[in-house]
């Protein structure tokens, strides 16, 4: 994950210890506009408390002058973590951490009985943060009719009342879902990008055909994700 802060971009990576793919660093670096991509030296940064070694997806991003980070701690059934920071060193849970959590028996539930039953409850980081209408909006990625992994992507308003209470709301179909006509995409989806270059939205996301992984761009003239129900389509 990438993000730029005045002069610099900064890095936070997927990052496993030598040998064991279940112990995980976090490790964020940095380097200068001007010796991108590379330049790359580590960046001083306490390890959130909390945080397994079994994190997976991280984001950061900055809200009235605080650092955010979210991360999907693959542990109790999967879990969604935030904290806040104002120098990107030492990181301050949140006090209703986790924001988002779906326990064991759950995640068994979930690949036995179909999702009319036993609804998903989405934990996992599936993109990049939006600010849309004043909100944060964080999108996750989760199974959903077809049981399998990378298949959907929904969203997350954090809601924020004030730095101490939360009060999030999960979109009531996904934004991302598998489309049979389209063959790159016809198993699904797991992951979101925006980004505005001149005034049109630009949106980034993957594909699995049930074989290959790809790579798809859809332009709009309009907002990327709207507060109306089922409004974006992709």
């Amino acid at each position: 994950f990438l993000f730029f802060w005045q002069d610099d971009i900064f890095m936070l990576p997927d990052v496993n210890r030598p040998g064991n793919i279940n112990d995980k660093f976090f490790k964020l670096y940095r380097t200068s506009s001007a010796a991108f991509p590379f330049g790359w030296r580590a960046h001083p940064t306490i390890k959130p408390r909390g945080v397994s070694a079994l994190n997976n997806d991280k984001v950061i991003f900055r809200q009235n002058g605080v650092w955010r980070l979210l991360v999907s701690d693959n542990i109790d059934g999967g879990r969604l973590l935030m904290y806040s920071s104002r120098d990107l060193t030492y990181w301050e849970e949140h006090a209703e951490n986790p924001i988002l959590r779906r326990g064991v028996f759950e995640r068994v539930l979930n690949k036995i009985f179909p999702r009319r039953v036993i609804p998903y409850k989405p934990w996992r980081l599936g993109g990049t943060p939006v600010l849309n209408n004043g909100q944060i909006i964080i999108p996750l990625q989760h199974e959903h009719m077809n049981r399998v992994y990378g298949e959907c992507v929904s969203y997350l308003e954090l809601g924020f009342e004030n730095d101490s209470n939360l009060s999030p709301k999960l979109s009531q179909s996904p934004i991302l879902k598998p489309i049979k006509s389209q063959k790159w995409r016809s198993v699904g989806s797991h992951h979101i990008s925006f980004a505005i270059h001149d005034d049109t939205t630009i949106a980034c996301c993957d594909g699995f055909d049930g074989e290959t992984w790809s790579v798809g761009l859809f332009t709009s003239n309009e907002r990327a994700i709207s507060n109306k129900q089922n409004s974006t389509k992709f």
